[in-house]
């Protein structure tokens, strides 16, 4: 909760926080688990806090975060809220946009990870690839 809370307001803090995950499988573990509870049991500002988050530490961060951020439990909880009637769409929204970005950018790997979930959830209209972030996207400018 601090994390997230915190985080979206001090950009100094932000690059700490992918600094940290990146450094070790067990920090971004701890890092993949926090932005999971997050997803799992937070408000819907808390939940859009980290999204925006996580965003920009599949940004910052290394593949370390990355492979972390990949694992069944982080996905299984990313598309229960993606599927979820009690998602409020803000919330669905934006982290589908993260989503879509990370199955871009994971690349030629067809069916697992990012990309995998993102062909089970995407809409109809979006491609299979996903789509890159809005480089303009004021979620990646500090406040």
């Amino acid at each position: 909760g601090f994390l997230t809370a915190t985080a979206s307001e001090d950009w100094t803090l932000v690059l700490d926080v992918c600094d940290h995950a990146s450094s070790s499988e067990a920090n971004a573990k701890e890092a993949v688990r926090a932005l999971r509870r997050e997803f799992k049991y937070g408000e819907p500002a808390a939940q859009l806090a980290a999204a925006r988050l996580w965003a920009i530490m599949l940004r910052n961060s290394s593949e370390i975060f990355i492979n972390q951020s990949t694992s069944r439990k982080f996905l299984d909880t990313l598309e229960d809220l993606l599927t979820s009637t009690r998602t409020i769409p803000v919330v669905r929204e934006r982290v589908m946009d993260v989503l879509a970005a990370a199955a871009y950018a994971s690349g030629s790997k067809k069916d697992v990870g990012f990309r995998g979930l993102w062909r089970r959830v995407r809409p109809r209209h979006t491609p299979e690839e996903g789509m890159p972030f809005e480089t303009e996207d004021a979620m990646f400018n500090p406040p």
